[in-house]
């Protein structure tokens, strides 16, 4: 019973990860859409643009936009290690 129990509680645990993953990847879509439309941007103006340029677009072209989707989390900024011998020479 204690095996069911703690595959149940790795499930929901598991879950609440995906949540948190999902809930980042829309922030991270969110903020690179309102950069590059700058202060036209709106949730449905994006919407708009991506339906009309599905609808209109060939099946080459869809493709290739399938393909590169995979890069988007890849593209994701990391933030640079502090280099902690670097920032104590410049307190000496």
């Amino acid at each position: 019973m204690r095996n069911i129990t703690s595959i149940d509680e790795r499930i929901e645990k598991l879950k609440k990860q995906k949540e948190t993953l999902t809930q980042r990847v829309s922030l991270s879509l969110y903020t690179e859409l309102s950069k590059k439309l700058g202060k036209d941007f709106t949730p449905e103006l994006v919407l708009s643009i991506i339906s009309d340029t599905w609808e209109n677009s060939n099946e080459e072209t869809k493709e290739g936009w399938k393909k590169s989707a995979s890069s988007f989390q890849s593209k994701k900024r990391k933030k640079p290690k502090k280099n902690k011998l670097a920032t104590k020479d410049i307190r000496s």
